[in-house]
This record gives structure tokens, C-alpha cells and sequence, in this order.
């Protein structure tokens, strides 16, 4: 995901890339309510819907958000990260690409529910180090 958009909201092309996401804002936030999910729009300027939740200390976010802005198409993924002394861990999985945003309210609540239920089921052994953010522990190894 991008770090934004330099365009204004009120453009006619932020109009038309949020359009598709603001078509499913009521299904999605039906969803995130009964749930219990947090719900963050347009994270960092960038046409997207991150619904977030922790279960079993994993901190877990569904998102659909723009990918191309030229076609316009968008991307379904999940995430799952934990903070722990050895480092930050994380697994991440795309469950649907380049989606038209056309097609974006086809089949949108199963594969909400694809990916709540796929998320649920991951545990810490799921997850794997991830070097780039390692919460310092390189640094505290190399000290030793």
C-alpha cells in the first residue's frame, strides 16, 4: 500500500476510486460490528478499508484496498502480526487481487467471512520472524 494519494478528496478522482469502497461501507461496517472490529477508511490517504482485531494476542487486519489507481483495481488481504521478544512476527495473505472495482460488491461478504474465519484459526506458531522489524532483537544479540 501506497502513502497516499496527493490528490484532494473532493477531486473527481478520489470520487472515483472511493466509490467502489463506499458501495460496500455498509456491509463492511455491519460486518466489523458484529465482530467486534475496529474499522480505519482511507488508512494514510490511500482508498482502503482495514477492519483490525486481536485474538489470542494476534493482531489481525482484513484489508481491501486500491491497487491500481489507472485501472482502478483492488486488492483483498489479511494480516496477522505479535510483538515478541525474539522480534516482530507476521503472516500475511492475499485472497483476492486486481479486483474491478466494478466487481468489488460480488461475493464480498464470503470472502469477508473466508478471511475472518481463516484468520481465527492462526495461532503463534503461524507466524513467522520478520527480519525487516525485528523489534530490536539483532541489536540485543550482537551485545552479547
Amino acid at each position: 500500500m501506497s502513502n497516499g494519494l496527493n490528490i484532494s478528496k473532493e477531486s473527481d478522482l478520489w470520487q472515483e476510486l472511493e466509490s467502489p469502497l463506499s458501495g460496500i461501507d455498509a456491509q463492511i461496517a455491519e460486518f466489523a460490528r458484529a465482530h467486534g472490529m475496529g474499522l480505519t477508511r482511507n488508512h494514510h490517504n490511500w482508498p482502503s478499508r482495514l477492519l483490525q482485531w486481536s485474538n489470542k494476542g494476534i493482531q489481525t487486519t482484513m484489508m481491501i484496498s486500491l491497487r491500481d489507481s489507472a485501472r482502478p483495481t483492488y486488492d483483498f488481504s489479511i494480516s496477522a502480526s505479535q510483538s515478541r521478544r525474539e522480534g516482530w512476527f507476521s503472516r500475511m495473505e492475499s485472497l483476492k487481487e486486481e479486483i474491478p472495482g466494478s466487481e468489488l460488491e460480488l461475493d464480498f461478504g464470503e470472502l469477508m467471512t473466508k478471511a475472518f474465519e481463516t484468520a481465527e484459526v492462526w495461532s503463534e506458531q503461524d507466524l513467522t520472524l520478520n527480519p525487516r522489524f525485528d523489534g530490536g532483537a539483532q541489536l540485543r544479540r550482537k551485545k552479547r
